[in-house]
């Protein structure tokens, strides 16, 4: 976090890069939904919440190979 309790630049990069992964491995009309469900394979957590960390996006991130390769 920036001074003042703002993000980084960098952090909310990292979080408009991840949108646009999702959006295009889930597609525009289903992003939307998704980002903001309780996803089981994220421990019931919804990957908006968990984008907030670098940690987060990582687990959205393996979540979102899973789906772009069947896996899931």
């Amino acid at each position: 976090m920036a001074a003042g309790g703002q993000p980084a630049f960098s952090e909310s990069r990292d979080e408009v890069d991840l949108v646009r992964r999702a959006t295009d491995v889930l597609g525009m009309d289903h992003v939307a939904r998704w980002m903001r469900s309780s996803i089981p394979s994220l421990n019931n957590q919804s990957p908006y919440v968990l984008m907030q960390t670098a940690e987060g996006r990582a687990q959205v991130e393996r979540v979102l190979l899973k789906i772009e390769h069947g896996v899931y």
